[in-house]
């Protein structure tokens, strides 16, 4: 396997791929993986920015936004930290 370290202010995000579920629990077709917006992160840059995120975080970024690749059967997208909107972060019931 390949692996990219960006530079800077980048980081390299796995997309997930996304699919369409009816509230039944049928899956319809999903939307090509250019229009996911959400993935996980594999290598951070080492800008003070990118420095900010980490690997295995969960963000949302800017649809269309970065560059792709293929590796195996994984699609990666290199994005600049401007292009990401946030983490998600899961919360633990108390």
């Amino acid at each position: 396997m390949v692996k990219i370290q960006p530079f800077g202010d980048r980081v390299v995000v796995e997309v997930f791929k996304p699919e369409e579920v009816m509230e039944g629990g049928l899956i319809i077709s999903a939307p090509p993986i250019e229009k996911s917006n959400k993935g996980i992160i594999v290598a951070v840059g080492d800008s003070e920015d990118a420095l900010k995120l980490s690997v295995n975080d969960i963000v949302l970024f800017t649809v269309g936004a970065g560059t792709f690749y293929n590796n195996e059967d994984k699609v990666f997208r290199v994005l600049n930290t401007r292009d990401i909107i946030g983490k998600i972060v899961i919360e633990e019931d108390k």
